[in-house]
């Protein structure tokens, strides 16, 4: 996936092979885990780069998960919270 991630032509493909990891770590480390966290903050990054504010379900879905998973395995004095809630204008 991080291959991809810096062409831009190949960030959707970077998003499909990212989301199918996701029922993996799932199995892997249960519902709340680092590293599934930064999966999903890599897929919301990645969502936000292809379709800006231009959001549908699964954009709000994708990133709402990621700030609940960051809430969960890192808390919310963590910098990659704070940054989170710095780029989706919550402060």
């Amino acid at each position: 996936m991080d291959d991809f991630i810096d062409i831009r032509s190949q960030w959707r493909a970077a998003y499909d092979l990212g989301k199918e990891t996701i029922p993996l770590l799932t199995t892997l480390y249960g519902e709340y885990h680092p590293d599934k966290t930064l999966q999903l903050v890599r897929l919301a990054k990645l969502y936000l780069l292809m379709y800006g504010g231009d959001l549908d379900n699964e954009g709000i879905d994708l990133i709402g998960n990621a700030g609940k998973h960051i809430s969960v395995t890192h808390g919310h004095n963590h910098e990659l919270y704070k940054i989170y809630r710095e780029v989706l204008n919550f402060d």
